[in-house]
């Protein structure tokens, strides 16, 4: 056993007794006058919450006229309470809530303390919905009116360390804490309903994905991510064309994979760890070895993409991005029934 593992237990020993006392009744959890939606997951690195609290944002907007969006700001400098606007940077109020502001106009978007987020949305600005991102941890505070947990792969769950020794936040039986759970479409095996069943049986699920939506270059004119994507081309003009992948995600082999599936020619990479703050000199050096390899565009995430704005200009070779959105596979009438949108 490494030091990692030895560690581990009274890491997530506070957790357990806190979730234990809840349980039992001898807590009150703070409980708020708007429809309250948390989305989370049981491990650490990406598993497609922020996409889904967009996808939420979008369609709650829909019929909730005020609906907020509360993230905690990932490495944000601002402090406090702050609400984002599309023209914040990334660096004050982390890159994920700025994406959001980007791409769910209308919404708003409060990085801060997330009790402090939700009660301000909620009693102050009489929200009618808020959304709250990376919110199952804090479950045994708030009531929730709505829990969505989000798995991306199930075998690698179940037979996962709890972090530090692995990326496991919780032990898959708590996944049976859920309103309703999210499974990959990738993971939809029998093997991995017949795990579910057993330690969450009446629990609905449904299916989703991130699937490319749009390409479009970005530099030069509108510093907004949504206005850019209106000049987005077709995705099969991307087919057979040369690209250099530039990404600082959670999971980049899975952004090669997105490429390879609509046919883009990956001739080189240049990945760093998720939230990496990039230079203007990095990107220089990137666009200078996209250009030797012959590549028609450096392509990137919008995630990136809101941490790049500051140093896009015109470059020797153009900076795209591909756009991913939630898309839900099947189980979509019990995901609306259950939030409350109709059938």
């Amino acid at each position: 056993m490494n030091w990692q593992s030895r560690i581990s237990d009274p890491l997530h020993f506070p957790l357990k007794v806190a979730l234990a006392v809840s349980r039992q009744g001898w807590v009150t959890k703070k409980t708020f006058p708007s429809f309250l939606v948390g989305v989370g997951n049981l491990t650490l690195g990406g598993s497609g919450k922020t996409p889904c609290v967009a996808w939420l944002a979008q369609h709650f907007s829909q019929k909730s006229k005020k609906v907020f969006i509360v993230s905690r700001g990932y490495r944000r400098k601002a402090k406090g309470l702050t609400v984002v606007k599309p023209d914040d940077t990334a660096q004050r109020v982390g890159d994920e809530p700025l994406w959001l502001a980007h791409v769910v106009p209308g919404v708003k978007v409060i990085v801060g303390d997330k009790i402090q987020a939700i009660e301000y949305a909620s009693k102050r600005e009489a929200a009618e919905t808020v959304i709250v991102d990376d919110a199952f941890q804090r479950r045994w505070q708030v009531q929730f009116d709505v829990h969505i947990i989000l798995v991306r792969e199930v075998d690698s769950l179940i037979q996962g360390s709890p972090h530090p020794a692995g990326w496991v936040r919780e032990g898959w039986g708590q996944i049976g804490d859920a309103t309703i759970i999210g499974l990959h479409a990738d993971a939809m095996s029998v093997k991995g309903l017949e795990a579910l069943d057993r330690v969450a049986p009446s629990v609905p699920i449904f299916t989703w994905r991130l699937a490319p939506v749009a390409w479009y270059e970005v530099g030069g004119g509108s510093q907004s991510l949504l206005e850019a994507r209106r000049r987005s081309m077709p995705l099969e003009s991307v087919r057979g064309k040369k690209v250099y992948a530039l990404a600082g995600i959670g999971h980049p082999e899975r952004f090669l994979k997105t490429l390879a599936s609509i046919g883009a020619e990956v001739v080189g990479h240049h990945m760093v760890a998720d939230h990496h703050w990039y230079t203007a000199s990095e990107l220089d050096h990137v666009v200078e070895k996209a250009h030797a390899l012959g590549a028609r565009w450096v392509v990137t995430t919008e995630k990136d993409a809101v941490r790049l704005i500051g140093w896009m200009r015109p470059m020797k070779v153009p900076v795209a991005v591909m756009a991913v959105s939630f898309m839900v596979e099947s189980g979509g009438t019990v995901l609306n029934k259950t939030l409350g949108l109709g059938s």
